[in-house]
């Protein structure tokens, strides 16, 4: 049985360097995710902190697996354990 795909949220802000990376490093990679900007929205960064408990920016949802920052190396194994990322 073929499991539901997994959705990739990213929390981010227009201002972030990292943020920027972070959405070229997944359009290169055909990752599609869905983006959230906190920069002028209270109502979204207040989801990102409920269920994350940080403030940290980028936040990358990977179904229920949570990477805070640009931590390379546990971003490709969240993507990897979903069968997101091929290489």
């Amino acid at each position: 049985m073929k499991k539901d795909p997994v959705e990739v949220t990213i929390f981010s802000s227009l201002t972030c360097p990292w943020c920027m990376l972070l959405k070229d490093y997944l359009h290169t990679n055909n990752i599609f995710f869905e983006e959230k900007d906190v920069t002028f929205n209270h109502t979204i960064a207040k989801e990102m902190f409920k269920k994350s408990g940080k403030m940290i920016i980028p936040q990358i949802w990977i179904g229920e697996k949570i990477v805070y920052g640009l931590d390379w190396e546990e971003l490709k194994t969240a993507l990897k354990n979903e069968n997101l990322l091929v290489r």
